[in-house]
């Protein structure tokens, strides 16, 4: 090794390290945090040497992960494994031949004026944030924070663009974007959305039993990482689950946009340290919630002001690394990252003119085809066949992504918010017809340009052929463009690097600074706003979140089952609820399949049961799903705050073996099986 004694980097892995292995056995969370945040910034700066800190916490990102990886599909994961694939991983590190690089820290000075301003109007948001946490069913933030906390976010992201002198301002960046990432996680008290509990689920699942059956690449990422973090930190796995995506991207987002548009792109040091606003350009929903596809999402986005340092051979190979550990989080996006990544590693070491367009090409057609290559086998798989002409008369589903789901007019309706959701609308589109020309524009960074406008093409491309050719199985109607939706949104993306290099075009000149800067500062705030669901007159989309009285419920019926099996026909949001306090409990045969005793849209026939009892009333059909699921009641859970049709109340209480409000909240339907007794109304819910 050519050192006698360790220096000071591998002193703190090797005692950091000690206590991590000591408290997966232990588990006392404080010590396994604080112990396990020592051991990886302290690896990340061995990593790294003399590159930046951002180097070194990417690749250890792709270690952890891949090595989970790999036990997660060969072994069944415990806290023994993770202790051996943790005591390996420090051995390798600890005895690397290098020296660790330096870790540069500004000296303490007093706080400037300006300093003092940011962090007065990020406490004063984030104390409104934490005020109006709720565990009521919610259906936009924006529906209980007060007005002043936009001015907040808006004063804040503004003061901030002028801090880029300072090496302090990438602290304050970080609050601001877990500000702008974090309402999620701090408003919602019992989750957010739909899928991360499904995933939750999963995650749960492999802590208690060792597997996620069947076991699968895909999402393995996800679920691997979240699980050894688990027995590394102690912490559980929902709080991880909930604050790991908007952490990492608080920390990870700002030092990618700096560090690959300073050393990559080449942009003056303090344009780059004002680049963490271009990503906030467009509403950014992704990073703001724990899903699979959202840390591919991230990635991507880090990617496009990442790629041009793949001209050094180290970051090339670690930025591969990085690709290909995604991939195992969720290929969509993903794949066509790596692609992007090795094309353009290929591309700035070829010399020729030939070789270069050669590659151009190359990446075109294979981020084109790549993933609906995978998804052709993925279908075959599952038994549902692909009609390649659907490529030519399909051609409406491909079009129908980019219709303006704002298009309702209402004379009623303010002009402000017309004007604010046509903008929304256009905004993305506006971007994109301004980037082709501009990319041809580049002189300095033509290259980047090139390949930047190749990914767009094949990434046009390849929403044609995912929104054309497939059709899902066992995913509700309305759900089937998902995915084709998800990559319009990484698509939109692509040209932003371009707003950075505008800035630094206007920097020279103050006024038109000034006016940037501002105008950034508003869009980030207009794109905060779009991040997350909105209920009013423009937008009235009615879906409140998973709440206490979700949770209420899903006790209630599990207790009033006695035991026996039943079945629960409900929204989606009940449906969560009941996978996050009993993760997958039971599953019955109906149709051939297996099925969830809760109804999910994704889960297969059976929520077309409850979409049938809810339209109808008519509970005749459930004795018929009890006989072939085998079991003995059914419960339908509707929530009293939805303007649900009397009549249909009405015929539902009068098919129903029992009635029981849950304080008034939710309404529980209870069918039994062969067993007609009067049905009754429980007020008390006993």
């Amino acid at each position: 090794m050519g050192m006698k004694r360790f220096d000071r980097n591998q002193k703190i892995i090797a005692v950091s390290a000690v206590i991590v292995f000591a408290n997966i056995f232990l588990g006392v969370p404080v010590v396994s945090v604080l112990a396990f945040a020592g051991w990886s910034v302290a690896v990340a700066i061995r990593i790294s040497q003399s590159r930046p800190l951002l180097f070194g916490a990417v690749g250890l990102f792709s270690a952890l992960s891949i090595m989970f990886v790999a036990a997660y599909l060969t072994f069944s994961f415990s806290a023994l494994l993770v202790a051996i694939i943790f005591a390996l991983l420090t051995a390798g590190i600890l005895f690397l031949p290098i020296a660790a690089g330096p870790l540069s820290i500004p000296a303490f000075r007093r706080p400037s004026g300006l300093e003092i301003f940011i962090f007065l109007f990020q406490a004063i948001l984030l104390t409104f944030l934490i005020l109006i946490r709720t565990d009521a069913p919610l259906v936009s933030p924006w529906m209980i924070l007060p007005s002043m906390g936009f001015f907040c976010f808006c004063a804040a992201s503004f003061s901030l663009l002028f801090l880029q002198q300072s090496e302090r301002s990438y602290f304050f960046t970080v609050m601001q974007v877990f500000l702008a990432v974090g309402v999620s996680v701090i408003v919602f008290g019992i989750g957010f959305g739909f899928d991360p509990f499904i995933h939750r689920a999963a995650e749960e699942a492999l802590i208690t039993t060792g597997h996620v059956l069947p076991t699968s690449l895909l999402y393995s990422g996800q679920y691997a990482l979240i699980g050894g973090l688990h027995y590394l930190t102690g912490l559980s796995v929902r709080i991880i689950d909930i604050w790991l995506l908007p952490v990492l991207t608080s920390f990870f987002l700002p030092a990618a946009l700096y560090i690959g548009l300073r050393d990559g792109w080449k942009v003056r040091e303090e344009v780059a340290r004002m680049g963490w606003v271009t990503a906030f350009f467009l509403p950014f929903a992704l990073f703001t919630f724990t899903v699979p596809f959202a840390f591919t999402y991230v990635g991507f986005a880090a990617l496009l002001f990442l790629f041009p340092l793949v001209k050094d051979r180290s970051w090339a190979l670690l930025l591969l690394l990085f690709t290909f550990v995604l991939i195992f989080f969720h290929p969509l996006l993903a794949v066509p990252s790596f692609v992007f990544v090795l094309s353009a590693a290929l591309y700035y070491r070829l010399d020729h003119q030939a070789g270069k367009a050669l590659v151009l090409l190359g990446l075109i057609v294979s981020v084109a085809t790549a993933v609906p290559l995978l998804l052709f086998l993925y279908q075959r798989g599952a038994g549902v066949a692909v009609d390649v002409t659907a490529l030519i008369t399909n051609i409406f589903s491909f079009l129908s992504l980019f219709a303006n789901p704002f298009s309702s007019y209402d004379p009623n309706i303010l002009w402000t918010y017309n004007l604010h959701y046509a903008f929304r609308y256009w905004q993305p589109m506006v971007l994109l017809l301004v980037s082709v020309p501009a990319f041809f524009l580049l002189k300095r960074n033509k290259h980047e340009g090139r390949l930047l406008l190749g990914l767009m093409l094949g990434m046009f491309l390849l929403m044609y052929g995912v929104s054309t050719l497939f059709v899902y199985k066992d995913i509700i109607d309305h759900e089937q463009m998902e995915f084709a939706l998800r990559l319009l949104q990484a698509f939109y993306c692509i040209p932003i690097p371009l707003i950075a290099l505008f800035l630094e075009r206007t920097y020279e000149h103050k006024m038109v600074r000034y006016v940037t800067l501002g105008a950034l500062a508003l869009l980030a705030t207009s794109s905060w706003y779009f991040s997350y669901p909105q209920y009013n007159a423009k937008y009235p989309s009615y879906s409140p979140s998973v709440s206490a009285d979700d949770i209420a419920a899903v006790h209630f019926m599990d207790e009033r089952s006695a035991g026996e099996p039943y079945l629960v026909l409900s929204h989606q949001m009940t449906s969560a609820a009941a996978l996050q306090e009993y993760g997958f409990y039971r599953y019955y045969k109906l149709k051939g399949e297996n099925i969830l005793w809760y109804a999910i849209p994704t889960g297969g026939p059976l929520y077309s049961f409850y979409l049938g009892l809810i339209t109808t009333g008519d509970a005749s059909p459930l004795q018929g799903l009890m006989a072939e699921t085998d079991t003995e009641k059914i419960f339908l859970a509707m929530p009293s705050y939805w303007n649900w049709n009397q009549e249909l109340l009405d015929k539902l209480t009068a098919g129903a073996d029992r009635v029981t409000r849950m304080n008034k909240e939710i309404t529980i339907y209870e069918f039994d099986r062969y067993e007609k007794v009067p049905a009754g109304e429980d007020q008390d819910g006993s």
